[in-house]
């Protein structure tokens, strides 16, 4: 194989280089399987969570990862549709071309003689003692599928033989079995008649002149036998692991070329050969070497400086670059996913970023919003659960995609995304699920047990449960130390304006009642840490803890990022009677895409950020990878706000001018409220005067009276006494000062207030 080495040098200033071609999303190559939703039309129905093997634009075959059956192979290319291809919103991948064979939706394999689906709705995988799905490894450009069905490990490899009539060769490798086993080779319309040679070697379902055959391989004692409208090969129990070879064609009974190519197969499967064994691995690299790139370090002029890593958005694979999370392993490099089912390895991350290598390291992942790094070993969060990425010869490809928890329930609807990959000090895992909202974005499709919750998987992988419910479109989250568990959530149905969850217990957070997941739904929800209006975030990302050596005067802090204001925030929370409440003020350090997830790095200790470019974003660029690195400059923001009724206490990172901190008219004050409802988002209602009426999209706030400010004794502190205090959906305080070493200190910050407090006097020191 050629290899590649490219070298991409990209500033802030030269137009982005994109590999959005016009004959995008079909001049990417996503490799040889792609997980994903599939529409397969025909017996074959929609698959939830499919593996799509492909050989080129020729053929291809797609397994159910839930029901472990062969849904269907055809003759014809992939259809790319959907949110993350196309734009669209409503349809999936789906066959374009003639199915050779498919079965109807139900387990792959029986469990003795039940070939019902035991699910208690039809979504999620089958019960792990009936079959469990155990991913996929990659030999070059062959896909071998591993799973286990009972008591059976089963190893499952296709190809197509490309003639004037396509066969399709399925090859089993089957672990020794204490039971015998049954599985589904392909299922036939109703109403058509099936035979079988009685040495079980061949089967034929016909519909009219339609005939579709199977022919048994191998030096087996399984055999072929109809069973209704289906063919069925039955293995017997088995001490080791036995092969075998299906032979699946479909034609038309009178057809020359398809009565020539099923007398050839039923001779070869009369010859009882033995089959060939499975691909071994890992196999060649298909990626080649690195790209490389040259990122560029920002001013170190204000609190933080923002670097640029540069993302090879022009690259030889066409690989759309919609960066969407990322880790980084114990010395530095980073793991970044893609929308479009990339994980590239990054390195070269350090001062200079002269040098930063961008290495493709797996492919075809369904929409993978989630990357976390455990003991250097990758894991993806996508819409079909978690995968544990292997590169099993350190070549830097991932040559193995486990199947860590497949237990998440999804369905076929376009904005039911998967978000952020995060855990806790135990080790367990914990990811976000969208609500499947309707095209147009108010009401929702259909809903199944886990839309609009935060999931938790146990550190391994073994069970998933739901810890809060209520979301609507929890684009990240984060986990404390201590167990806090954090989330944005997004304007919509049943959500006023974006909002910050601080979630402590199991609870109806962010208020939507259809994925309330509970007998009673309560009349109001959980009440967040604070609302956000629009100019401030109209789409969440996810928030992070700051652990970073570089930041040592905001250690333990908690930042919010915004996917669609491209913002960071500091979370100023405080609490009252036991109510988390606050506020957030943005961070002056500016992206080139949208913040979406935010990590620490553990060598350079700073702060690194990602996102994409997709609807509802102020994005200038489809991705972007940033540092932030605080410098040595003073960060002149409030760094504490504590509420009460009689007004504010707002603290400041350095002594405020005396003059200026104590004249009240260096500050502003204002307060509206949100009406909570089934309604699209909400318009704002005047706190004081509650009939008053705006046009939807036009304020409607009532300034407060700023009586007087005064300063604690070390100037950091400013106590605001504030006429008409009470709790408020939104307050919103702006200042315009002076430190008091001259520095212009401006800016505004919004919170919430849940309840008040007596006067509390100034924090001690």
């Amino acid at each position: 194989m050629q290899t590649l080495k490219a070298v991409v040098v990209l500033s802030l200033s030269a137009a982005a280089l994109v590999a959005q071609k016009p004959s995008w999303p079909y001049s990417m190559d996503f490799g040889p399987a792609l997980m994903t939703t599939f529409s397969g039309g025909g017996l074959c129905a929609d698959v939830d969570k499919g593996l799509v093997v492909r050989f080129g634009d020729q053929s291809a075959v797609a397994f159910d990862t839930e029901l472990l059956r062969m849904a269907v192979a055809w003759n014809g290319k992939l259809k790319l549709r959907g949110t993350a291809y196309d734009g669209s919103h409503g349809p999936f991948p789906s066959r374009d071309g003639d199915a050779i064979a498919e079965t109807r939706p139900g387990p792959g394999w029986y469990r003795g003689k039940d070939a019902n689906d035991p699910r208690p709705i039809p979504h999620g995988p089958l019960p792990t003692d009936w079959g469990r799905y155990g991913g996929h490894r990659r030999v070059g450009d062959q896909i071998i599928i591993d799973y286990r069905v009972g008591d059976m490990d089963v190893q499952e490899h296709y190809e197509i033989d490309q003639r004037s009539t396509p066969v399709v060769r399925r090859t089993l490798q089957l672990g020794a079995s204490t039971k015998a086993q049954v599985m589904v080779v392909l299922d036939g319309p109703d109403g058509c008649k099936g035979s079988a040679l009685r040495s079980g070697r061949m089967a034929t379902l016909q519909a009219g002149a339609a005939r579709m055959v199977a022919f048994l391989n191998g030096v087996t004692k399984a055999k072929l036998k109809i069973q209704g409208e289906r063919v069925v090969m039955h293995v017997p129990p088995h001490r080791s692991t036995i092969s075998v070879c299906l032979a699946l064609a479909a034609g038309e009974a009178g057809d020359g070329s398809f009565d020539g190519a099923a007398a050839g197969l039923l001779t070869e499967a009369k010859q009882k050969r033995a089959v060939a064994a499975l691909p071994e691995g890992p196999g060649a690299k298909r990626w080649g070497e690195p790209i490389v790139t040259k990122g560029s370090r920002g001013d170190d002029d204000g609190p933080f400086a923002v670097d640029t890593i540069t993302i090879p958005f022009d690259n030889p694979y066409g690989s759309r670059m919609r960066t969407g999370a990322f880790d980084f392993f114990s010395d530095g490099r980073a793991a970044v996913s893609t929308w479009n089912g990339d994980v590239w390895l990054v390195s070269g991350i350090d001062a200079d970023l002269d040098d930063i290598e961008w290495r493709r390291f797996a492919t075809g992942l369904f929409d993978p919003l989630g990357v976390r790094i455990v003991d250097d070993v990758v894991y993806v969060h996508g819409r079909d659960g978690i995968s544990r990425l292997i590169d099993t010869n350190d070549d830097g490809e991932a040559d193995r995609y486990e199947n860590f928890n497949n237990q998440v329930y999804i369905t076929p609807a376009f904005h039911e995304f998967a978000f952020d990959l995060q855990t806790d000090s135990a080790g367990n895992f914990y990811f976000s699920k969208g609500a499947p909202v309707n095209p147009g974005g108010r009401g929702f499709m259909k809903i199944v047990p886990h839309h609009g919750t935060i999931l938790k998987v146990s550190k391994d992988g073994s069970n998933i449960e739901a810890v809060a419910t209520g979301m609507r479109a929890p684009n990240g989250i984060a986990v404390s130390d201590a167990g806090v568990l954090t989330s944005g959530d997004n304007e919509g149905t049943y959500m006023p304006r974006c909002r910050l969850n601080w979630i402590e217990a199991d609870g109806f957070y962010a208020g939507v009642k259809d994925t309330a997941h509970r007998a009673t739904v309560p009349d109001q929800p959980d009440l967040p840490l604070c609302w956000m209006p629009m100019d401030v975030d109209n789409s969440s990302g996810g928030q992070v803890w700051v652990t970073g050596a570089g930041w040592k005067d905001l250690q333990g802090r908690l930042l919010h990022n915004s996917y669609g204001t491209c913002s960071t925030y500091l979370v100023l929370p405080e609490r009252v009677n036991g109510q988390m409440q606050g506020g957030v003020v943005r961070l002056p350090a500016n992206y080139t895409s949208s913040a979406m997830r935010g990590r620490f790095s553990p060598v350079d200790g700073q702060l690194y950020t990602i996102g994409l470019k997709g609807w509802q974003t102020s994005a200038a660029r489809e991705g972007g990878f940033h540092r932030v690195r605080r410098t040595d400059k003073p960060l002149d923001l409030p760094v504490a706000l504590s509420t009460c009724d009689r007004g504010v206490y707002l603290t400041f990172s350095s002594p405020v001018d005396a003059e200026y901190g104590a004249d009240p008219e260096s500050y502003s004050v204002e307060v509206w409220n949100y009406l909570y409802s089934q309604n699209y988002g909400s318009p704002e209602l005047s706190a004081l005067e509650p009939d008053r009426k705006r046009e939807r999209g036009k304020e409607n706030r009532d300034p407060l009276n700023v009586k007087a400010a005064k300063l604690s004794k070390d100037g950091c502190t400013v106590f605001l006494e504030v006429e008409g205090m009470r709790p408020v959906h939104q307050m919103k305080i702006t200042w315009d000062l002076d430190t008091a070493d001259g520095r212009a200190l401006r800016g505004a910050l919004h919170n919430t207030i849940h309840a008040l407090q007596k006067d509390p006097g100034f924090p001690k020191k």
